[in-house]
């Protein structure tokens, strides 16, 4: 296995965006939260993609999709079914969207011309680690990818709430790094899983970039993982 860890972000708030991106920020402000999340840690990596438009995109839909803005639509429509009638609805189309799993991927893949085969891993428990595999496995045929998707809490749903809001993104490419991941192994016996799309994969990237020189193994907790397997990572980092 020659994959290797090229470049990483996490991104928990969107303050700063405007400030680092203005360009980025005019284009997603008015998406929901973990997309403006996805994408942002997305704009921090793509500087490690040799060639933008040839690498290997794989995102992440969101386990809890949305926003406050659907939120309310949602309501309106309840309680125009409730009395018969939703002529008085209007909806912002821009706020539809924020239903969609793949708006990120084809976000970015728009952004940045990107023609390369993509895939989008659905919103259940564990998918971060699903699409690392896909990620080496993209790397040891030559390919570089770029694994990146966000995702909220039940409190970001709530105008102004962010509680365990975050974008993640991850390069992984075929040349020398000074990480390098060498297996990736599964077996029965996972616990109860936290459905996040990205907690998980930055408690991993928080782990491997804090680790001393030499080849470890990090454990999936049960509570990142996808509720079935033991999932666990071999990892080397030079010195």
């Amino acid at each position: 296995m020659s994959a290797y860890l090229a470049s990483s972000a996490i991104v928990r708030e969107t303050g700063p965006i405007a400030t680092e991106y203005p360009a980025l920020w005019r284009e997603i402000r008015r998406f929901n939260l973990p997309v403006k999340l996805a994408l942002a840690a997305a704009q921090r990596v793509i500087g490690a993609l040799p060639d933008p438009a040839s690498a290997r995109l794989l995102g992440l839909a969101p386990c809890r999709p949305g926003s406050p803005e659907l939120r309310a639509i949602s309501r309106e429509l309840d309680a125009g079914f409730a009395r018969g009638s939703c002529a008085s609805l209007r909806v912002n189309p821009i706020y539809t969207l924020h239903a969609i799993d793949n708006l990120a991927l084809s976000a970015l893949a728009i952004r940045i011309e990107n023609h390369a085969p993509c895939v989008c891993f659905g919103g259940a428990a564990g998918q971060a680690f699903a699409a690392l595999d896909r990620a080496v496995d993209e790397a040891n045929e030559g390919a570089t990818a770029l694994v990146f998707g966000g995702d909220q809490s039940d409190a970001s749903w709530v105008a102004g709430g962010e509680d365990d809001a975050s974008g993640v993104a991850v390069v992984i490419t075929a040349q020398p790094q000074r990480i390098r991941i060498v297996e990736i192994s599964r077996a029965d016996g996972g616990g109860a899983a936290r459905p996040h799309a990205t907690g998980g994969l930055a408690r991993f990237l928080e782990a491997i970039l804090a680790a001393p020189p030499g080849r470890f193994t990090y454990a999936v907790p049960d509570a990142d993982g996808d509720g079935l397997d033991r999932i666990a990572f071999v990892v080397e980092v030079a010195a």
